[in-house]
Formats: structure tokens, C-alpha cells, sequence
């Protein structure tokens, strides 16, 4: 199993996987699907169809009840076309998620990482090879890192989408971070977007990206590369104010691997003030 949905605004909702076929010549028309949530009783999902070999499908899983806050849904799959499967090193992951019914938390917000326990309340982690992905580090006392240095999976997308923001107030609202970042080379750098949505994740608008060079903050190298001081960061700002007036905007951040150098976030922050302090300002 790969990927998975990490917001959901119902307590009643499908979980969606990624059923990948690992087969370079056979194509896969049943499994056996094992799933729990919290690891709660194990659940089983008779899976059929046809997945060409090393091609994917979307699976949506019975519908769950589950309470508001974080969850974790634990996936295994077995008996590929009714056979023992040989290799079962990749035949289980797991995948953090979040059910979020109530109203966006207000403006101002700060999020400077400080603590540990990520991903926090109400958010999102997006991890659909279940490898690689976003982790907290202590890093710049408290931030958020991405390790493209070792991850040689080119093409492969992680995000985090932080808890829904409540811009019912109409006015002028910006939305900063901190990054830090270089690439390895010119031929191998990641990517990084900020999208926003307003309907529970269903769609997404792209309001700010950057890629590669214009992404660094400090010039390639081909050691891993560790932000030592204030002068690795750039602060960012993108203007938000078209979003105003919804009461639950979901914020995502979209690193697409380019099996590159690593990649940091410090300093999130929302507030209706103008003032730029650093940094580009990107207006969508």
C-alpha cells in the first residue's frame, strides 16, 4: 500500500490507499487487505480488479466512524493473486490522519515548532511511499525537515498541511515562513509548493512555489546540508487576502523530490498585518 488522504472533515468518511503492483510482468487482480485504525481490531477488505505490473490504483476502504483529533491507519496487504507473497518488506505501512470538524483556528497564528509530538493537532501528513517524509528536528531550535540527501526517489511528492485557519475576518492577510535549503546540483534539486484549499482538501490552488535555485538559500553542495546559522534562512510571505471570509482554510506544503539536499521550515505564521518582514511576496 502506498499513499492516503491525511485530512478528513467527517467522522464517517472512506479511507483511500494507493494499492501499488511491485511485479514487473504480472498484473495484479486480487489481494487481501488488512487495515486498522489506532490498532483497533483488524479489519479485512477483499480486494479484486487489475493493476498492470508496476502501476497503481485507488482502493477506497469500507467506511469508518472514528472520534476528532489524530489517528493513525495501519495497512498490510497479503495473498497477491491468492498467493504467499515473496517478498513482504513492503507489504505494511503506516499513515497518520486527522478528523477535523470544528471552525479554523483564528488569526494571528504561530507555529514555531518548538515541540516534538509531529505531526501536531488537526494536521495532515502525506507520506504515500511510506518512506522519506517531513520530521521534526531540533534543528534551529524546533523546525521541520525534509531529507532529500538520501532519498533517491525522484519524482516522489511529501506535504503537511497544518490545522484549518479561520479567515472570516475580511482585510489584508498574509501568510510567512522561514526556509532553508540547498540543492545538490544543477541536475538534482527538489521543489517546494504552498497550497491552499477550502473545501476540506477536495481541491487545492497553488499560491506560491519555487524550485532548484531559486529555492536556495545557500549555494549547492554535495554534502548534506545542515542550516548552521541565521544567514541559511530566508524568510517568505505570500499574500492570502483573496482566501478571507472562509472560516476553515487548509494550508499545504508540497516538497516534490529531486533527489537533491535537504530542505527546512521554521517560523509558519498567519496575520491580517501588511508588513514584510524579509524575504519574497508572491500574490495569487
Amino acid at each position: 500500500p502506498v499513499g492516503g488522504q491525511s485530512i478528513y472533515c467527517a467522522n464517517n468518511f472512506s479511507p483511500e490507499i494507493l494499492l501499488k503492483n511491485n511485479s514487473t510482468t504480472v498484473p495484479l487482480t486480487s489481494c487481501t487487505i488488512t487495515f486498522s485504525i489506532d490498532g483497533g481490531t483488524p479489519q479485512v477488505y477483499a480486494w479484486s480488479g487489475t493493476i498492470a505490473a508496476g502501476a497503481t490504483a485507488t482502493v477506497s476502504l469500507p467506511t469508518q466512524t472514528v472520534l476528532v483529533g489524530n489517528h493513525t491507519l495501519t495497512i498490510v496487504t497479503s495473498l497477491p493473486n491468492g498467493n504467499n507473497d515473496y517478498n513482504v518488506n513492503n507489504d505494511a505501512a503506516m499513515y497518520p490522519f486527522a478528523v477535523v470538524t470544528a471552525p479554523g483556528s483564528l488569526i494571528p497564528y504561530v507555529q514555531g515548532f518548538g515541540t516534538a509530538n509531529f505531526p501536531y493537532n488537526n494536521w495532515g501528513l502525506e507520506n504515500p511511499d511510506a518512506d522519506t517524509t517531513w520530521v521534526h528536528t531540533t534543528i534551529n531550535g524546533g523546525c521541520l525537515k525534509y531529507s532529500s540527501f538520501d532519498y533517491a526517489r525522484i519524482g516522489e511528492k511529501d506535504a503537511f498541511t497544518i490545522e484549518p485557519l479561520d479567515l472570516s475576518v475580511i482585510g489584508p492577510t498574509m501568510l510567512y515562513f522561514d526556509v532553508a535549503y540547498a540543492p545538490f546540483n544543477a541536475y538534482f534539486f527538489e521543489s517546494l509548493e504552498v497550497m491552499i484549499s477550502t473545501d476540506c482538501g477536495l481541491s487545492w490552488t497553488t499560491v506560491w512555489s519555487e524550485t532548484g535555485s531559486q529555492l536556495a538559500t545557500v549555494p549547492a553542495m554535495t554534502t548534506a546540508f545542515t542550516p548552521l546559522s541565521s544567514f541559511d534562512w530566508q524568510p517568505e510571505s505570500v499574500n492570502i487576502s483573496s482566501y478571507t471570509g472562509n472560516s476553515r482554510v487548509f494550508v499545504k506544503f508540497v516538497v516534490t523530490n529531486g533527489f537533491g539536499n535537504n530542505l527546512y521550515i521554521d517560523n509558519l505564521s498567519v496575520s491580517t498585518t501588511t508588513s514584510i518582514i524579509g524575504g519574497e511576496s508572491e500574490a495569487f
